[in-house]
């Protein structure tokens, strides 16, 4: 075993174009195993570690890991390639050192996206697949996140994409409980008290079927509002993320017919037009 390993030695040493062909084929064959056992090493960890419930945040590092580690391992596999081939890898490095200080100068805002990204990353503040707005000016699902930038899909289907440097605020409508506030409005001449037990009745039907969205009946809360034409009554809910809208609009729907299946007004505004005729005399000049 010893010789053969001596031998293998001297002939590797002593050996040609051929030889550092094959030993820089074997490193990359080694680097290409790496990359593929890290990443599923990894996957199958966090599968195990991560808390049920965590699945945004675990598709998010996951990403962000395997990006990490092809690039290191990549760089780590050149750097052997090249010293393979007898290239001074200790002075590349140096240079790559001074140039990199120099280019630091000119790429401020590359390195705040970088580190803004990791914060955002390391302290969860959202995930893929999570509804945001950032900056009260961009609103949509996440897609991706990279250390450099953020991308959302909008609610038309634009891509915007948003380098992480220059996040301010972050709204996210995906972490815990969202309440509805809806207001209906009865006319002055309708019973309050009435109007109140047909909303409550409605929203009890509703949460009666939608027990898996909600957190807890929906309840009135009384008079909100007197306003021009009537009295307005609020109704609260609270929600799972993402479901707002669509419980709304049901919410919206149902009461609305139960309003007008117990008589109650629903005031609209109502336009009234009067147009006035001149009457001319009928004389004549004389």
């Amino acid at each position: 075993m010893n010789d053969l390993i001596s031998w293998l030695g001297t002939w590797y040493s002593g050996g040609g174009f051929t030889v550092k062909l094959a030993g820089a084929l074997a490193i990359i064959l080694c680097a290409f195993i790496a990359d593929k056992l890290f990443c599923r090493v990894m996957g199958r960890i966090m599968k195990d570690s991560v808390e049920v419930g965590e699945n945004n945040r675990r598709v998010t590092l996951r990403r962000v890991i395997r990006s990490v580690a092809h690039y290191v391992i990549s760089f780590i596999a050149l750097m052997m390639v090249l010293s393979v081939f007898g290239v001074n890898v200790v002075s590349i490095l140096a240079a790559a050192g001074v140039l990199g200080l120099a280019v630091s100068f000119g790429a401020q805002s590359l390195i705040k996206d970088i580190f803004a990204g990791f914060f955002i990353i390391y302290e969860d503040q959202y995930g893929v697949g999570e509804y945001i707005t950032v900056n009260n000016s961009f609103t949509g699902v996440v897609e991706l996140i990279e250390l450099r930038t953020t991308r959302l899909r909008g609610d038309d289907g634009e891509l915007i994409i948003i380098p992480n440097g220059s996040i301010t605020d972050i709204v996210n409508y995906c972490r815990g409980s969202l309440r509805i506030k809806e207001v209906f409005e009865i006319s002055f001449d309708s019973d309050i008290d009435e109007a109140e037990a047909v909303l409550t009745a409605a929203a009890k039907e509703y949460y009666e079927t939608h027990r898996d969205v909600l957190f807890g009946e929906p309840f009135v809360e009384g008079v909100e509002i007197i306003g021009e034409s009537g009295v307005a009554i609020s109704l609260f809910a609270y929600v799972q993320p993402m479901e707002k809208w669509r419980v709304g609009r049901e919410l919206r729907k149902l009461i609305v017919q139960s309003l007008r299946r117990a008589g109650i007004t629903i005031p609209y505004p109502v336009r009234e037009l009067i147009t006035k005729e001149e009457e001319h005399g009928s004389g004549y000049e004389g």
